[in-house]
């Protein structure tokens, strides 16, 4: 009898229509990472959850500062995060090829060093302390990619992308693999 009953269960989940997800994992330029999990249609409309990080050189560093320790370092990076969700719409222009866009709501997070104080305490400290002064804000975030399947579960997304804030404005280039099923 139980093996009837998870027969029955089996045979609906298999009349239940499948819908696709996929997984990237990649670089963002500027320096940083991105993040992705979306699903599809197969007319190509679907949705998708990003997650990127990324650094800028401080804009507000003073010109003479020092990291301090032995491994003094001149750069001072500011932070950026940047959470959306956004509609797609994939088209399929070969086989092994589509070009996809995508547009929605985002939430930005960014660390920024700022108010720069001399630091006298010697060789192995910074020469300036700073704050670090956190911001969050609401962005609309524009994504267009072309991607290449590999397999049916692996393929190489080359996208540009643009999350513009009240705060914040970020324009760069991604490359991102893809797992899942890719297409259909």
């Amino acid at each position: 009898m139980l093996c009837t009953l998870v027969q029955a269960q089996s045979n609906q989940a298999s009349k239940l229509p499948a819908r696709p997800f996929y997984v990237g994992l990649g670089l963002s330029y500027p320096f940083g990472g991105v993040a992705e999990l979306g699903t599809y249609d197969k007319k190509g409309w679907g949705a998708s959850f990003s997650l990127m990080s990324t650094v800028k050189s401080s804009k507000n560093k003073p010109a003479d500062y020092e990291g301090g320790g032995l491994y003094s370092s001149k750069s001072l990076e500011d932070n950026f995060l940047f959470g959306s969700v956004r509609l797609q719409k994939v088209f399929y222009i070969g086989p092994k090829t589509h070009v996809g866009i995508e547009a929605g709501p985002c939430v930005i997070i960014s660390r920024i060093k700022d108010n720069f104080r001399p630091n006298h305490g010697g060789w192995f400290t910074a020469s300036h302390t700073y704050d670090v002064i956190t911001t969050r804000s609401l962005g609309l975030s524009m994504k267009g990619r072309v991607g290449i399947v590999r397999s049916k579960s692996l393929g190489i997304d080359l996208g540009i992308i643009s999350n513009i804030g009240s705060t914040v404005n970020y324009f760069g280039g991604e490359l991102a693999f893809s797992f899942g099923k890719i297409r259909y």
